[in-house]
């Protein structure tokens, strides 16, 4: 007979559903400076959608092929192609 421990394994690895946004948000800040909420990243297929205004928002866009480099290296399963 299986515990229920057996049962309950597979939800052990499970991560939190804005665990990734935060930690592109952490990337984004430290490249940046520009301070990101969870809800102003939007991950779609593979695209990375920030909804920003303003200087931040370019001072993201021109250091795009950074941070791209900085999620696929350090959040493993991610590999972004664009980021608008």
């Amino acid at each position: 007979m299986k515990s229920i421990s057996d049962f309950l394994s597979k939800f052990r690895n499970l991560e939190r559903p804005d665990a990734k946004k935060e930690q592109i948000s952490q990337i984004i800040q430290q490249e940046t400076g520009a301070t990101l909420s969870k809800e102003q990243v939007i991950i779609q297929g593979n695209s990375l959608f920030i909804k920003l205004g303003g200087v931040a928002k370019t001072e993201i866009l021109l250091k795009r092929q950074t941070i791209l480099e900085r999620i696929s290296k350090e959040i493993s399963g991610i590999k972004f192609e664009n980021l608008h």
